[in-house]
């Protein structure tokens, strides 16, 4: 569970405050707070174009010096730890969609959470593990880190859809297809974890 009254600092030095709300107004007047709020700090995450700083080096340093200067800054061990709570989150998405009538307040929380991780997660995916592994002097290593990016490069913007579409009130009416769009979400997720996890990370430790 997400804790209240507190403040989510953002990639770009701001920060989002969730005061606490009662459970009426968060099921109901709160739903459109709820969801400006996680498509803003999706975009402040991951809506901008994220330039990597060590890139700068590949024009002091020559390409080789600069690739690994990149490599070497990726903590592996961090992202792994970001799959995990992802991993998560998503579990508690899960279940909050396994029941017969939803449970608006159970799905709010559950929806705030893994948009955040997700954010910042691939936000971190954005500014140091692809451009590293794109400008990677083994060609082989590079065209995967870009077939990556461009089959699974889409998750951001399928959850602002899947947040901008889904009201509590079509949540309501809608559940069944609700669901449906929520586990598909899911799949597509565990899907990039495997991939990244079995195939993509190893790559930063050659």
């Amino acid at each position: 569970m997400v804790p209240l009254n507190r403040r989510y600092d953002c990639l770009d030095g701001s920060s989002v405050s969730l005061g606490r709300r009662n459970r009426a107004s968060l099921i109901h007047a709160s739903d459109s707070f709820w969801r400006i709020t996680i498509l803003c700090v999706f975009y402040q995450a991951v809506g901008k174009t994220l330039s990597h700083p060590l890139l700068q080096g590949m024009r002091r340093h020559g390409l080789r010096d600069a690739s690994r200067m990149m490599i070497m800054s990726i903590d592996r061990k961090a992202l792994s730890e970001q799959h995990i709570a992802l991993e998560e989150s998503a579990a508690q998405l899960q279940r909050a969609v396994a029941t017969e009538v939803p449970d608006l307040e159970a799905l709010a929380r559950a929806k705030w959470q893994f948009g955040y991780r997700l954010a910042l997660h691939l936000a971190h995916e954005d500014r140091h593990v692809y451009p590293a592994l794109k400008a990677h002097v083994d060609p082989a290593i590079a065209r995967l880190a870009s077939r990556y990016e461009h089959e699974m490069g889409d998750l951001d913007q399928r959850f602002r859809h899947y947040i901008a579409q889904w009201s509590s009130n079509r949540v309501i009416s809608e559940w069944p297809k609700f669901v449906q769009e929520t586990r598909a979400l899911l799949a597509g997720l565990a899907q990039r974890i495997r991939c990244e996890e079995h195939e993509l990370y190893p790559l930063i430790d050659r």
